[in-house]
């Protein structure tokens, strides 16, 4: 038998670590650096439990930039992986940038990203038509949770100066999670009175009717944790104009393949 686990970085795979050291196995690793991973694990057990965990996996320099900044920048820094990696025969990425971000000590191959083009099941009129929304409406979309790592004030920021934000047959549509936080307020502050929707979580069919309506997906992101976007293929796989910027794996992209911008853009 062999074993094939997927970690991300996210709270929602700590159960399969226990199972990884029962039954040993390759790991899929979708983001490389595990800071929200390890936060989520220990944050309940106090700042106590933690601090012992950045000892573990980084030594003292993790301890000393701690006590010299603070928590988050030091999770920031380090990468936190290599309790999960010893545990594993093998890690799998799907990025030469990913790949970048491992220790080189690692039995680590590169595996491009699963992926096959969508059937559409109905076309795009349709599909906008059952979001309600005109058949000559414009709808710029971008998928996945929504956080400053995806750039998302910056996104409704440049809609909001653009001559796009003054035409009502152009919508701007986030499908993914509002977080319930003060950076979630403040994006529903910006967005005020524009021709913004905030979707939240859906399905997956619901999902993929907003991937079929769109005409244009914008993904940005910044602070890039080794990740793959599973949203831009996505996109990708609807054939879909899309628009990113050159940070982390996305830089991989050839222009042929999605409009770049730089990874520090500014508006």
């Amino acid at each position: 038998n062999r074993h094939l686990y997927h970690f991300g970085n996210s709270s929602h795979h700590h159960w399969m670590e226990p199972l990884l050291e029962r039954f040993s196995g390759t790991i899929v690793l979708h983001d490389t650096l595990l800071s929200g991973y390890i936060h989520s694990k220990f944050t309940t057990h106090g700042v106590t439990a933690l601090l012992r965990e950045l000892f573990k996996e980084e030594g003292y320099d993790a301890i000393v930039h701690y006590m010299q900044t603070d928590l988050h920048q030091t999770l920031m820094k380090y990468p936190l992986n290599k309790t999960l990696i010893s545990l594993a025969d093998g890690v799998i990425v799907h990025s030469d940038y990913a790949l970048k971000t491992l220790d080189t000590s690692t039995n680590a191959l590169k595996v491009p990203f699963p992926k096959k083009a969508q059937e559409h099941l109905i076309t795009k009129q349709n599909a906008k038509k059952s979001l309600n929304t005109d058949e000559t409406d414009f709808i710029i979309s971008s998928f996945g949770f929504i956080g400053a790592t995806k750039c998302a004030q910056e996104l409704i920021e440049a809609f909001k100066q653009s001559p796009l934000s003054k035409n009502p047959n152009i919508k701007l549509i986030f499908v993914g999670a509002l977080p319930q936080t003060a950076y979630g307020e403040t994006l529903k502050t910006i967005a005020k009175d524009l021709n913004i929707t905030f979707v939240g979580y859906t399905d997956e069919e619901l999902y993929k009717t907003y991937l079929q309506a769109s005409d244009l997906v914008v993904q940005l992101r910044k602070d890039s944790r080794g990740e793959s976007s599973a949203a831009l293929f996505d996109a990708l796989s609807f054939s879909k104009p899309i628009i990113i910027n050159k940070n982390g794996s996305l830089s991989e992209f050839p222009q042929t393949v999605a409009y770049s911008i730089s990874d520090d853009f500014t508006l």
